[in-house]
């Protein structure tokens, strides 16, 4: 083999199948093999997509303690499995059925381990993220609001603004230059100690290459079969091991003083955000106070942290502590290594089939997954092709997105990827269709425009069609995840065998046949499959084709706008979801409700009272209104869908007008034949024919009648109707109303007979009131009826007379005669009273002075005052003598009011 091949980083398994060839039983070294892949394995678990170990990650590790142990604890049973079966193959040969049982059992246990650290893991990264949590919670408590100073009971506004400007400002005087002090003198040590720290680290971890010490002796016997992959490989890596162990050796002591100033650093932080927080309670509380650019002066001062953030510092606390606990395992790894080098070279020639197997193994495993990955890839295919109006079908040509970064590498292949064979230019598609929320929405609106059912249920479909995309979406991307997940572990293993363009196992494979020998045997038949899919593989990780618009085979010289660009599915870290945040609030959806409710609604709002429907129907309309604005801004044809909705209203409108016509009289309200008693009632009915009927009875004099005039009667709404109590010959008819329109009855006219009683006043004949009071006084009579005031009579300046009552605010005294008219019966002479009002002179009491002010002082501090209150003290009028009447008082008395 090449140097360039010996030397590229692999993780092959030849130190494992070495020991196989070495060994007197094969089959027991085998599990020895396994238990040392397994071990693999649960590094490979610790690794993320990125390649950074989730250790690294959550600056809480070091809490983890009991999970690290059982992990431990489980490589440690592991180990014992390991010494178990090395101590089984003294018996080996001799008790061959029952190693084969303890082997059979070995595995089994080996399983269940696995099992159990895939356990640990996830428990691992949920404490990791409870953890974290809770130490982000647990920071410095965040600035308490400081209380105001309390005013004074006898402190005027004024004094105490100034009274607390003044403590304000003596208060920044005093507390700030010390708080600032403290905090610049923290920022000074963290700056200082930041430095130190930068410097430590790039001194003992970046320039001796820690991290690419631990990455390359950290990985147990993978690391081992990676240098013994050959002969030559063996002898080269002696002296490279030894000048590595040599550069790294005093990181090991100087990584705990780094940590320990690390550690310092993040108790600095502490101090700093403590002191911030206290500057800035303070400025909050001054700035309160009257003091507006105390929060600005000092905004610098608190909100500025130097040096890398405490976050960072507790991160680089454990990512060191990880790097120190992994540097002395790979160095002392590292030191175990040049002993075997010599073992090694004696170990190819007879390791190769081994070698050849885990190969073939790994292929298989590959494979395996690469064909789970491809049937879930084909489930999420299988509904996107049925969903109609919700996907996409080859997404944009590629000139749509030329030149692309790395970031839209996964997107851009995410609805156009399949799988390779041997030559790239055969390729087998899988993923042809990729969801897209802007054909959603269009293909929503253009159902909802779709009038009446048939819209309303294209637009149901479209939203079922989704909904059951978005519930299954996330299992089969979890599904998709895990098999990806698991096609990448796969893939790496066999990938660990690639070298220069080829697998190193198959130039090996090729150069130990030519020189096969009897003590030497080589069988190399079954290479070439080996190689060709492992190209198979490769291409579907790594291989892209070019096609048509359609799909098809590019005919040469297209443009790029031409091309689309198919990838293999490991392309993709995982498939997208179609979830929106809110789907109940997503426009179209919301149109889709409204839309839901006017169609399967409508025929039953027809049956409702015109009230109850139009109220319906404003709702609706207020509904679609609320979205005129959101459906302009986006332009995007939903004015026409909302415009669409209006016009079902309005058909829903004239359907309702239409299913109501309007109503007909069928019998009509009748009368006695004969005069009623004055006094008397009459009970009135009318029949009508219609639905939805709603009457309203109203009743007019012989003059008004002569008039056409009728006044409703209040609460008489019904078809049947008592009048009241009849002293007069009156008339009275009923209007029947539907939401068709309304029709009134034939007029009925009611008929008295002999004389009315007398009327009589009820309300007594004189009163008295006062200049500048307000007066009331309203006059009655049995029975009731139209009370008038003589139209020569003078009213007193400042009353009026309207319906039966006097009101308003006498401004001058004297006594008043007001001859007061009551309601006409026919057959009677008018009545009338002789009301007689006196008003007396204003009360120069009722005029609030600044005495009125001290007297009600004097009241509110439980003292007698010394002289008598005003009428109008009581300036609230709610009969109590109380703050709220002071300060009215004495604006008075300043002439501001």
């Amino acid at each position: 083999m090449d140097e360039e091949t010996l030397s590229k980083q692999r993780v092959v398994k030849i130190k494992a199948v070495s020991d196989t060839a070495r060994s007197a039983y094969p089959d027991l070294d085998r599990v020895q093999r396994m238990l040392a892949l397994s071990l693999e394995a649960v590094k490979s678990a610790a690794f993320k997509e990125d390649g950074t170990e989730l250790g690294d990650i959550g600056a809480i590790l070091r809490k983890n303690i009991m999970v690290r142990d059982e992990i431990a604890n489980a490589l440690g049973t592991l180990s014992t499995l390991r010494a178990e079966s090395a101590s089984a193959r003294t018996d080996a040969e001799a008790n061959l059925p029952i190693v084969q049982a303890e082997v059979t059992g070995i595995e089994e246990k080996l399983a269940e381990l696995k099992s159990e650290l895939s356990v640990l893991k996830a428990l691992q990264e949920s404490e990791e993220t409870a953890a974290w949590t809770a130490a982000n919670q647990a920071a410095v408590p965040p600035p308490v609001e400081q209380p105001m100073p309390v005013k004074g009971d006898e402190e005027s506004t004024e004094d105490y603004s100034a009274r607390i400007l003044y403590e304000a400002q003596e208060r920044c005087n005093s507390e700030s230059p010390p708080l600032i002090d403290s905090i610049n003198s923290c920022k000074a040590q963290i700056e200082t100690l930041h430095v130190q720290i930068s410097t430590g680290v790039s001194t003992h971890v970046t320039v001796p290459g820690v991290d690419a010490f631990i990455s390359d002796f950290g990985d147990g016997d993978a690391l081992d079969a990676d240098r013994t992959a050959s002969y030559t490989g063996s002898i080269s890596s002696f002296a490279a091991i030894e000048q590595r162990i040599k550069d790294v050796t005093p990181s090991e002591s100087a990584l705990p003083g780094i940590i320990v100033q690390i550690e310092s650093l993040t108790d600095l932080y502490n101090t700093l955000f403590d002191l911030q927080n206290q500057l800035y309670s303070l400025a909050v509380l001054v700035s309160r106070c009257g003091l507006p650019d105390a929060l600005d002066s000092y905004y610098s001062v608190w909100s500025n942290v130097p040096g890398m953030g405490q976050e960072n510092a507790e991160r680089m606390v454990i990512q060191l502590s990880q790097k120190l606990t992994h540097l002395r395992a790979a160095l002392s790894y590292a030191g175990s290594l040049s002993g075997k080098f010599a073992a090694a070279t004696d170990a190819w020639s007879s390791g190769i089939g081994s070698v050849q197997a885990d190969l073939d193994e790994n292929l298989a495993a590959a494979e395996a997954a690469l064909a789970l990955l491809i049937a879930r890839a084909a489930a999420w295919e299988n509904l996107l092709a049925a969903s109609p109006g919700l996907v996409l079908g080859h997404l944009s040509p590629v000139s749509d997105i030329y030149p692309f970064s790395a970031d839209d590498h996964n997107n851009y292949f995410s609805g156009r990827l399949g799988y390779f064979s041997e030559d790239p230019g055969d390729y087998t598609p899988v993923l042809r269709h990729s969801f897209d929320m802007s054909t959603y929405k269009a293909s929503m609106l253009t159902a909802l425009a779709i009038p009446g059912s048939a819209g309303l249920d294209a637009a149901r479909g479209l939203r079922a069609d989704y909904d059951a995309l978005a519930a299954a979406a996330p299992a089969i991307k979890d599904a998709y995840d895990s098999a990806w997940q698991g096609y990448r572990a796969a893939f790496a293993r066999v990938k660990a065998y690639e070298g220069s363009g080829s697998l190193p196992v198959y130039d090996d494979w090729l150069q130990a046949a030519a020189y096969a020998s009897d003590l030497h045997p080589v069988d190399a038949s079954a290479v070439t499959d080996q190689a060709v899919r492992y190209r198979a593989l490769y291409n579907t990780s790594y291989a892209i084709r070019e096609t048509s618009l359609t799909g098809g085979a590019l005919a040469g010289g297209e443009d790029v706008s031409e091309i689309l660009i198919w990838g293999g599915l490991p392309k993709m870290n995982q498939l997208p979801d179609p979830g929106l945040d809110e789907p109940e609030n997503y426009f179209p959806h919301r149109i889709a409700a409204v839309k839901a409710l006017i169609v399967d609604g409508g025929p039953m709002w027809i049956t409702l009272p015109e009230d109850e429907f139009n109220a319906l129907l404003s709702s609706s309309e207020n509904e679609i209104s609320s979205m005129d604005l959101e459906a302009f801004e986006a332009n995007d044809g939903s004015q026409a869908v909302l415009a669409s909705l209006r016009g079902e209203l309005e058909a829903l409108q004239i359907a309702y007008y239409e299913a109501h016509p309007a109503p007909t009289i069928t019998v009509h309200p009748a009368g006695p034949m004969d005069p009623v008693p004055a006094g008397g009632t009459v009970q009135l009915s009318v029949t009508a024919a219609g639905d939805l009927l709603t009457y309203q009875w109203s009743m007019a004099t012989e003059f008004n009648y002569s008039l056409g005039i009728y006044t409703g009667i209040e609460g008489a709404a019904a078809s049947t109707f008592t009048t009241p109590a009849l002293f007069e010959t009156v008339w009275f008819r009923v209007e029947v109303r539907n939401p068709g329109g309304s029709v009134f009855s034939d007029p009925v006219r009611i008929e008295i007979s002999g004389g009315s009683p007398g009327v009589v006043f009820t309300s007594a004949g004189s009163a008295s009131a006062q200049v500048g009071v307000p007066f009331s006084w309203t006059f009655t009579t049995e029975p009731a009826g139209m009370i008038g005031v003589d139209p020569m009579a003078s009213l007193p300046p400042g009353l009026t007379f309207m319906t039966g009552t006097l009101a308003g605010i006498p401004t001058a005294d004297g006594i008043w005669d007001i001859l007061v008219m009551g309601p006409m019966v026919p057959g009677q002479p008018p009545v009338q009273q002789n009301f007689r009002l006196t008003i007396a002179p204003q009360d120069d009491s009722s005029q609030a002075s600044l005495a009125d002010a001290v007297s009600i002082l004097q009241v509110v501090s439980g003292l007698t005052p010394a002289g008598s209150l005003s009428n109008l003290a009581d300036v609230n009028s709610d009969g109590k003598i109380g703050l709220a009447e002071i300060i009215p008082i004495l604006q008075k008395v300043a002439g501001m009011r």
